[in-house]
């Protein structure tokens, strides 16, 4: 969005911060203006990292973003106190793998997650790539080799597939949902040969597309060998004895049966159902070396921490709770010594973050010795008024920003909407302009109308532009506001049970 970007870029020195100066904290910008800053100094990196404390806080985030970008993407944390309640199925699972296939493929891509999300230990991504593999029209493969390699990559063989992650095999058609495909993919042999690859609708079972080939990549982010699998049930067992060993010595019958019964069930899990589900925990008796979702990114990638104190006081409270949690779990035998070090710890992860180009977003400046700041840079960019229907204001303020040289940008979801907002200024004798080409680099005093989703604008004195949003003008409920529906007959109520007979009519309401 050049309209934005190029007077912003101009204004600073953003564009031009190096690696030998960070961690760096640019400090004085508002929320919805930081994707703007982060932009500036990403420039031409594929990748940027925007880390935060709270999941609520990198929702708003998320969508402060997709105005500037639509390459946005949600890195969800694990939930590793409760890695057992996977209420969210295969959701999260989903996400994170579509980032992993956007980082193997090297398309331009926002990430944006939280503190948490970066601090669970991960198998090196060579394991990831090195299981890629693809299926071409004309192929020989035999299917049954296939289905094992599925297995091995964490899809689930059903009778129909339904859903992501699942393929299921009849006669001479392999179906798969891949997790990071919107549909399933029908493949055809003849005899040893692939003769057909098609997408199809998973509900109709009507094809949608023909292919000559699909990528097929992982559905899990742990791919797990039958001799990776060995070696790593030889460690539990070998560290469950000495556990158990100890529990049974000094009469700890529940500990003892918990432990046991958790081993047992984990070596079914692996040997008989083939299922990696819940790998999560146990991913240092697997694999010899671990790293962390950072080390995934490309060396140089810009890195951006969203209140930098916010996200230090979470990562150690988090780190805590985890310790605590896990001391526990192990003695009552819910689970196994080795397991407490699922997580790097809260200064394994700063001391790793602070190796990057890592800059730092604060609405007020604090020091921020922990994360070695080295540079210091105020940039003053404030949230825009809530004119909450008082068009009057708003046009005062239009005209004096006018007067100043200011560029001004009013963004509606709407096009009609943003349409009706710029005729509404014209018929006040306010020079105002409705363009959908955000690419168009305004003149001082121009006023432009465009459409896209913004939730909050900003006032940056210093490049003299503003931008403000439809909420800001109208109020953000005007329509969110629920109609009160007209209330019906309303009969007698009672006022005890005692007064209800046989034979009443009762009404039940909710």
């Amino acid at each position: 969005m050049k309209a934005l970007k190029t007077p912003f870029r101009e204004s600073n020195s953003l564009s031009t911060l190096k690696k030998d100066s960070c961690p760096a904290n640019i400090w004085g910008i508002t929320r919805s203006a930081r994707p703007l800053a982060a932009e500036t100094v990403r420039g031409d990196s594929t990748f940027s990292l925007i880390i935060t404390y709270d999941t609520a806080r990198a929702e708003k985030l998320y969508q402060d973003y997709k105005f500037y970008d639509r390459d946005v993407y949600m890195y969800p944390a694990k939930d590793a106190l409760f890695y057992y309640a996977d209420v969210h199925g295969n959701l999260t699972g989903a996400k994170r793998l579509e980032i992993l296939k956007r980082i193997y493929k090297n398309e331009r891509t926002v990430i944006i997650t939280t503190i948490d999300g970066v601090m669970d230990k991960l198998p090196d991504m060579i394991y990831f790539k090195r299981h890629i593999f693809t299926l071409e029209v004309g192929q020989e493969a035999e299917l049954s080799e296939i289905k094992s390699k599925l297995v091995m990559l964490g899809y689930e063989n059903v009778a129909v597939v339904e859903s992501r992650g699942q393929f299921s095999v009849r006669g001479g058609i392999l179906d798969i949902y891949p997790l990071t495909e919107e549909c399933p993919c029908r493949v055809e042999f003849f005899g040893d040969e692939i003769d057909s690859i098609r997408f199809f609708d998973e509900n109709s079972q009507r094809s949608i597309e023909k292919c000559d080939s699909v990528e097929i990549l992982p559905a899990t982010e742990y791919v797990l060998s039958q001799a990776r699998i060995r070696r790593g049930i030889k460690k539990i067992d070998e560290e469950g004895e000495k556990v158990a060993s100890a529990f049974k010595k000094s009469f700890q019958t529940e500990s003892y049966a918990r432990l046991t019964s958790y081993i047992k069930h984990i070596k079914e899990e692996l040997t008989e159902y083939n299922s990696t589900s819940g790998l999560d925990n146990l991913v240092d008796y697997f694999f010899g070396t671990t790293v962390s979702f950072i080390d995934y990114l490309p060396e140089g990638t810009p890195i951006f921490i969203d209140e930098p104190s916010r996200v230090m006081d979470r990562a150690s409270g988090y780190s805590k709770e985890f310790a605590v949690s896990m001391q526990a779990r192990i003695e009552s035998g819910y689970i196994l010594p080795g397991q407490a070090g699922v997580l790097n710890t809260m200064e394994e992860t700063v001391a790793r973050l602070t190796r990057e180009k890592l800059i730092m977003f604060s609405e007020f400046y604090k020091k921020e010795t922990e994360w070695n700041e080295k540079t210091s840079i105020r940039v003053e960019a404030k949230k825009t008024e809530d004119y909450l229907g008082n068009t009057e204001r708003l046009k005062k303020d239009i005209l004096k920003w006018r007067n100043d040289d200011y560029r001004i940008i009013i963004v509606s979801p709407s096009k009609t909407r943003a349409k009706r907002i710029s005729d509404s200024f014209i018929d006040e004798n306010i020079p105002v302009f409705f363009s959908e080409n955000k690419q168009r680099e305004l003149k001082p005093r121009e006023v432009m109308v465009t459409t896209g989703n913004l939730p909050e604008g900003w006032l940056i004195p210093e490049s003299k532009q503003v931008l403000i949003s439809e909420g800001e003008i109208f109020g953000k409920n005007r329509e969110g506001k629920k109609k009160r529906l007209p209330k019906k007959y309303e009969g007698e109520k009672f006022k005890t049970l005692d007064e209800i007979g046989v034979g009443d009519f009762v009404v039940h309401e909710r």
